[in-house]
């Protein structure tokens, strides 16, 4: 309760930022934590997207080429009164764009650009033809200027649970699972970071309270809390199983441990210990031996047997991990699946029960506590407190871990609301770590430390303008480090030159350990490497893959990642590199000799049918169905990942694809007559020859020659005209004829990844500009960062009236 009144009072001088604390929640205001979403224009809704030319003439005097493209490749299915997919573009070269035109415009921009449209067996507009129409459609349109592109404006966005585990780590110092105690968080445009998906709730506030007692409690040296306490706990204070029965000042345990145990709730701030003790006898005796458990939730940590009906003292010494946790006594079952209570009678055959009584509990710890402060609470309590001047000691410690926390300066108004909170705990008595604890508490419930939010000054508050050096610091190490800035970097923010020394700062970020979170969080999201945890292939049929195959096949393509970044490769790498970083156990797996050990090592793939990440173990895998492989879902991976290009949804009331008995032919022969369907041909017609070209690869990326007993027919054709047979054709014509799509999508997605927000069409300047000066640069993995960091949507920002000029305002007002 004490940390919710310490956030209740330090929570007033934010509610200027549409913040609310209250006595057991921070309920945040929607307008605060996500902007206003844009709905699509629904495409069959076409009578609001067609009319008639627009009175005030062409938008550009460059539209001239619009109508000629428009009428040669695109109205004889959508104009004339025909509205195809339910879309017309009648009028549309003339009229003046509405919002909702200007959402069907993308849609043109983004099936011309990736070849859907016009269909393959329609005339087809030259490359130059294709450009000049995407050019008119961004200028005119949606009125880019390249020369002075709007920059975009991120919403302040909450840290989600891997940024904040990783920023607690970097402020305390502690090492703690605190994103296990948080609630997951939802995606956007494939990543978890993007501020329109992060909102926050009364649950939420909680948890965030509980995780910041936990990890202080783990840092601060207390002298008043190191005392050890022993409880004898009765009935009425312990958890007791659904079938356990009270008897006298004992329980009687019946049964499986699934429903019978005796468990003491704990709360544990840090790794420690506690010593549970238990009385023990039988009392109807069974037939066969009885066995207790201590166990900590579902792990287990000692057994004993129970043979005699004298009662004993049972007890453990208990290693208990930090957080909320169960300590239990429970009975266990034998192999046989059956409790060692129930054991058949010889002449009846029905199941004999016997019964063990459990008396007093005893709980006594936690053990092995500190006896003096340790380095990371002397890295908090640097200065030392005078007797009568303790506020002058605690203004010094605040000031550092506030502006630390809060990753700029920290205001003289702000700081004197924490002082006071600790005065305020002095003044009943509490010592002087438990009065800065309180403030600590404060800083890390506060919207300052749990939010992202770009800081600049009023007079570009509805323009667009740089944002501050400590804004572009947090920018920079959540896009590279998904943490906090280090001090080198706000030195240089304080001192007004990181913008001027980005580069080198980049540079030096990359080489630096916590730069592994672009592989982790970046790479593992956008390749949907993180989804490999939840697949499961069907064991009957896949009966060799385990979990140290699981594990083995997403490190493959995260080692794969991380020696990229770290040797500063040519990301084309990705498609086509004849090297991957294997173990035994995925040797094993994919019948490679010459690898003997655990540890992960460079490998050739040279003589062998696998080339870059398309024929990981672990795409293939994620890519599959659990009884079958995916040439659907294989495609759709390789357009939305590789080439950023996915077709559309597919349309309602599609049957789906004839499986088991109903299955006739080989997978290819049922894709090709379910593609017979004019509702799915355009679509399929993309996807599914890129799947056959993967198809000797099984559901779990084993190599194989037959499916369904006939050979396997894995020849395909691009919609570009491009033929191939098998995944290395496939795999070289995709490095040799998509390079720019590649490239392209790459940096689309990592734009989107380090501005935690979806693109727009303003910053496909943006994305030319990284493309262009990554190409210079033979794509090499560092020219993306470095052009993504020097973008205007990175460096730059627009901001609305009356919030962002009200915050920037009230950091000058106490």
């Amino acid at each position: 309760m004490s940390a919710l009144v310490s956030a209740l009072q330090f929570g007033t001088m934010y509610q200027r930022h549409c913040f609310t604390l209250a006595p057991f929640t921070l309920a945040l205001l929607a307008s605060c934590t996500s902007a206003p979403k844009r709905q699509a224009a629904p495409m069959a809704q076409t009578a609001s997207l067609v009319g008639p030319a627009s009175a005030s003439g062409p938008l550009l005097a460059s539209q001239g080429h619009v109508e000629p493209f428009l009428e040669r490749y695109c109205l004889s299915c959508h104009g004339h009164g025909k509205s195809k997919g339910g879309l017309s573009l009648e009028g549309f070269a003339h009229a003046a764009p509405t919002p909702e035109q200007q959402e069907v415009w993308q849609e043109v921009l983004e099936r011309v650009e990736s070849k859907d449209m016009p269909p393959e067996d329609h005339v087809q507009p030259s490359e130059g033809e294709r450009r000049q129409l995407a050019n008119w459609i961004t200028a005119s349109v949606f009125r880019t200027d390249c020369a002075n592109p709007d920059p975009g404006r991120v919403t302040m966005r909450r840290l989600n649970r891997v940024e904040y585990q990783n920023t607690m780590a970097d402020l305390l110092g502690v090492d703690l699972p605190l994103a296990q105690y948080l609630p997951p968080d939802d995606s956007g445009h494939g990543f978890d970071n993007l501020a329109d998906v992060l909102t926050m709730s009364p649950l939420l506030m909680e948890r965030y309270l509980n995780t910041a007692d936990m990890a202080l409690s783990t840092v601060v040296f207390d002298a008043a809390k190191t005392q050890r306490l022993t409880q004898k706990l009765s009935a009425d204070l312990v958890e007791v199983g659904a079938q356990a029965r009270a008897r006298g000042d004992g329980w009687i345990i019946l049964r499986t441990y699934e429903e019978d145990d005796v468990a003491v709730p704990v709360d544990v701030p840090d790794n420690t210990a506690f010593v549970l003790r238990v009385r023990a006898s039988l009392y109807k005796p069974a037939p066969v031996p009885v066995q207790i458990a201590f166990m900590v939730d579902d792990v287990f940590v000692q057994t004993y047997t129970v043979t005699s009906k004298r009662t004993r003292v049972y007890e453990t010494r208990m290693p208990v991990p930090p957080g909320r946790h169960r300590l239990r006594v429970v009975l266990l079952k034998d192999k046989s699946g059956l409790s060692p209570f129930e054991v058949a009678a010889p002449k009846t055959g029905k199941a004999h029960v016997g019964e063990v009584l459990v008396g007093q509990l005893e709980l006594d710890g936690p053990i092995d506590l500190p006896k003096q402060p340790g380095p990371l609470h002397r890295r908090i309590f640097f200065a030392a407190p005078l007797p009568g001047h303790e506020a002058d000691a605690a203004q010094a410690i605040l000031r550092r871990f506030t502006e630390r926390a809060f990753r700029r300066p920290v205001q003289d108004h702000e700081l004197e609301a924490l002082v006071g909170l600790a005065q305020q705990s002095w003044s009943h008595g509490a010592t002087f770590e438990a009065g800065i604890t309180e403030a600590l508490r404060a800083v890390l419930v506060s919207p300052r430390f749990l939010f992202r939010i770009d800081t600049y000054g009023p007079e570009i508050a509805a323009a667009a303008g740089p944002v501050d050096e400590f804004a572009l610091a947090s920018r920079l190490s959540y896009f590279l480090w998904s943490s906090m800035p280090d001090t080198e970097l706000l030195v240089e923010a304080r001192a007004g030159r990181l913008r001027k020394n980005l580069r080198a700062q980049v540079t030096r970020m990359l080489a630096h350990p916590r730069a592994r979170a672009l592989v982790d969080d970046f790479a593992g999201q956008w390749l949907q490497l993180r989804s490999i945890e939840g697949v499961a292939p069907a064991f009957f049929m896949y009966r060799n893959f385990d979990e140290p195959l699981r594990v083995a096949m997403k490190e493959e393509t995260s080692h794969f990642m991380a020696n990229l970044m770290r040797e500063d490769l040519s990301i084309m790498e990705i498609l086509n590199a004849d090297y991957s970083f294997i173990n035994a156990r995925l040797a094993r797996h994919y019948g490679m000799e010459g690898v003997m050990a655990d540890a992960f090592e460079r490998v050739s793939l040279k003589g062998t049918p696998r080339r870059g990440v398309l024929t990981h173990g672990s795409i293939l895998t994620i890519t599959s169905t659990s009884t079958r492989t995916s040439p659907v879902k294989r495609g759709l991976w390789v357009l939305e990942t590789l080439l950023n290009a996915p077709p559309p949804p597919a349309p309602p009331d599609v049957p789906s694809l004839a499986e088991g008995k109903e299955a006739k032919g080989t997978l290819r022969q049922r894709l090709e007559a379910h593609r017979a369907n004019p509702a799915c041909a355009t679509c399929h017609a993309r996807m599914d020859p890129i799947g056959f070209g993967l198809e000797r690869f099984d559901a779990v990326g084993n190599y194989r020659t037959q499916d369904s007993g006939e050979p396997i027919d894995d020849t395909g054709t691009l919609t570009s005209g491009e033929s191939f047979r098998g995944a290395q054709e496939l795999i070289n014509l995709l490095a040799s004829t998509k390079q720019e799509e590649f490239a392209r999508a790459f940096a689309h997605k990592l734009l989107t990844y380090a501005l935690g927000r979806g693109l727009e069409p303003a910053d496909r300047c943006a994305v030319d500009a990284v493309v262009t000066s990554a190409a210079q640069a033979e794509h090499r993995f560092s020219s993306f960062i470095h052009a993504v960091v020097s973008s205007v949507p990175f460096q730059k920002t627009r901001g609305t009236p009356n919030r962002e000029s009200s915050l920037a305002q009230h950091e000058e007002q106490p």
